[in-house]
């Protein structure tokens, strides 16, 4: 890959809408470097990487709250992060995940060496295209590894708090999902030099199946080889396990005969306030000139949406971000996007911008059920991008109140940050259901809930311990309630 024009734009240093950068060599891996974005008039920042040489290529767009560093250890706050592929220059080989986490968006601070290849063979040549998902207090970084001979696969890291550079990853680098574990991706194809070619894990919860994740991939279609097709699997067994997967199949909309693209890269889905699932993906041969790479969408008209409904003729016809949004001529280099919804009135798109090397996010604002525009402003930096750090942010939580153990009534507080239906029932500790709490649509807030110690069918349960779970599209939380009588 070429680093362009932006080795030379920042070795002179460059001043957009105020912001002035200036090269400096990059301090040794596993340092907090400071870095600022780049800001331009088309509503959008751009993040690079420290190193003008390195390209900031596919990417993972999450956001946590972690404990506060300050004096009152008690508070938090929160962090977005991109976790993302380092490339060309000195990571040529593509061995190294950075890490960049922000306060709002603007003011970002750079581990570059955050994770890296181990000797667990499936990972050990290269690592690419990082996801990040949330699932009961831990977060799980699924990623495609390479192996010596150049197969890819599909596996995770884990870690108990994503922070700064104080987030460790545990030692454990575990493989889940192959193209043999499918009936449609091809193994060791011949064109490729007998490489599978395996990629770019999305990971998600499954609005289909409470409690159950969705993993969306790229393989090479068996039946079409060597067209690119996305395919999914979904957790398996009666809690979601990370390690137990089944193949749910391709998405055959979008194949080359019903894209036009050749080939396809970097899935993603996100819902839309009418209820309605994009799946969008990296396009190339989209009706562009010199095989270039667009971000591609569909939408699913079916009633009620999925995001993966396996009917070809209930999914619109593939547009671009780039047509989509007017014809922004800086979109025309967007490919490997991602959605980030950080509450109400708080959503986000980043890609990877392929003319800047440089990961664009902007947040976005709907002008309709289903569709949005760029919020299209230059504020003097360094003002964070329409990010209120005094507004209560809301996450998908579950906690007890109260004594521990308990008594009846047992109390509850549940938080959701957006409009969803959510379950909240309580377990045994043989896993048998004993009362369900909540069951319903609610609206973003945080509200109490109170057990009176009976079950559902009627009469009093003894003292023991049993397990409050809340069940959305967010994910799964567990509250484990000792009671006493």
């Amino acid at each position: 890959m070429r680093p362009a024009a932006l080795p030379g734009l920042i070795a002179l240093g460059v001043i957009v809408c105020g912001v002035a950068l200036a090269s400096e060599p990059p301090p040794p891996p596993h340092s907090e470097i400071p870095f600022q974005s780049l800001y331009f008039t088309s509503g959008f920042y751009e993040f690079l990487d420290p190193d003008p040489y390195v390209l900031t290529k596919e990417f993972a767009f999450f956001s946590n709250t972690v404990p506060d560093t300050g004096v009152d250890r008690r508070l938090r706050r929160d962090l977005f992060h991109l976790v993302y592929q380092r490339t060309a220059g000195p990571q040529a080989a593509e061995t190294m995940f950075g890490h960049a986490w922000s306060r709002d968006l603007f003011h970002w601070v750079v581990d570059t060496a955050a994770f890296v290849v181990d000797t667990t063979r499936w990972n050990s040549a290269h690592v690419w295209a990082p996801s990040l998902v949330d699932y009961q207090g831990k977060v799980y970084m699924f990623y495609a590894g390479v192996d010596p001979t150049g197969d890819q696969s599909i596996g995770y890291a884990s870690t108990s708090l994503l922070d700064t550079t104080d987030t460790v990853w545990d030692p454990a680098r575990v493989q889940v999902w192959t193209a043999r574990d499918t009936r449609w991706a091809v193994v060791d194809p011949p064109l490729y030099g007998s490489q599978t070619q395996f990629r770019d894990p999305f990971v998600m919860a499954d609005p289909d199946s409470s409690g159950h994740y969705l993993m969306f991939m790229v393989g090479g279609s068996r039946t079409r080889h060597p067209r690119m097709v996305v395919g999914v699997a979904r957790t398996a067994g009666a809690v979601a396990d990370f390690r137990k997967w089944y193949d749910v199949g391709a998405l055959w909309n979008t194949d080359s005969v019903n894209t036009g693209a050749a080939f396809v890269e970097s899935p993603h889905a996100f819902i839309d306030p009418g209820g309605r699932w994009s799946l969008y993906y990296t396009g190339y041969n989209l009706g562009s000139p010199n095989d270039s790479a667009f971000v591609s969408f569909e939408s699913n008209n079916a009633a009620p949406s999925s995001p993966i409904d396996p009917d070809t003729t209930r999914w619109s016809a593939p547009d671009t971000v780039y047509k989509a949004l007017g014809g922004d001529q800086t979109l025309q280099f967007w490919h490997g996007s991602e959605y980030l919804n950080w509450g109400p009135g708080y959503e986000y798109l980043g890609a990877y911008d392929d003319n800047q090397h440089a990961v664009d996010i902007s947040q976005i604002s709907w002008r309709s059920s289903h569709t949005f525009v760029l919020n299209d402003s230059c504020p003097p930096a360094p003002a964070p991008l329409a990010v209120d750090p005094n507004r209560g942010h809301l996450e998908f939580a579950l906690s007890l109140l109260g004594a521990r153990p308990s008594r009846v009534p047992v109390a509850f507080a549940v938080e959701t940050p957006t409009k969803s239906r959510v379950r909240l029932a309580i377990y045994d500790v043989l896993g048998r259901r004993v009362c369900a709490l909540l069951d319903e649509e609610v609206l973003p807030g945080r509200r109490e809930l109170h057990w009176d110690g009976q079950a559902g069918a009627g009469g009093a349960v003894g003292a023991g311990i049993y397990f409050a779970r809340l069940t959305s599209v967010a994910g799964q939380r567990v509250a484990k309630v000792v009671l006493l009588r």
